[in-house]
């Protein structure tokens, strides 16, 4: 049995609450870009969320599968219909703190060997991804 591993995720924490709340910024949502809120620990709230599923398309714990939302871009990608999906999906290249698309997550996940072909498809399934940006990661494969 697979288990999330919780150290990756509280150093991507740490990491982007020392990094993005310089100045007493709120972190943002990597979907949406709207500020969170804070919580009465005084930190930013947003909650970590698998690009590929961890625990139905084997997602790997890696910090190019991991994105911060907020609760309600989060409940959105697990419960929104997935023809409604791809507008959200759109927007996080622009709002990622990493500043990079979900194409180039991908490659960088192949790259290290993360990527399997059945998760693309889940992707692609999922409006995350398109069929030329699937095709194209195909290609490097």
């Amino acid at each position: 049995v697979r288990k999330r591993n919780m150290v990756l995720i509280g150093l991507i924490k740490s990491y982007n609450l020392q990094k993005y709340t310089v100045n007493g910024q709120i972190l943002k949502c990597e979907c949406c870009g709207k500020p969170t809120f804070i919580t009465y620990r005084n930190e930013s709230y947003v909650e970590y969320h698998h690009l590929i599923p961890f625990s139905e398309f084997d997602g790997p714990d890696h910090n190019l599968n991991i994105l911060a939302l907020c609760p309600m871009c989060h409940r959105k990608l697990h419960f929104l219909r997935q023809e409604e999906k791809q507008a959200l999906y759109n927007d996080i290249a622009d709002n990622s703190y990493s500043h990079l698309s979900i194409e180039n997550r991908l490659v960088g996940l192949y790259k290290e060997h993360k990527l399997k072909s059945y998760q693309l498809e889940f992707l692609l399934a999922d409006n995350a991804i398109n069929e030329d940006t699937y095709n194209r990661i195909l290609q490097i494969a």
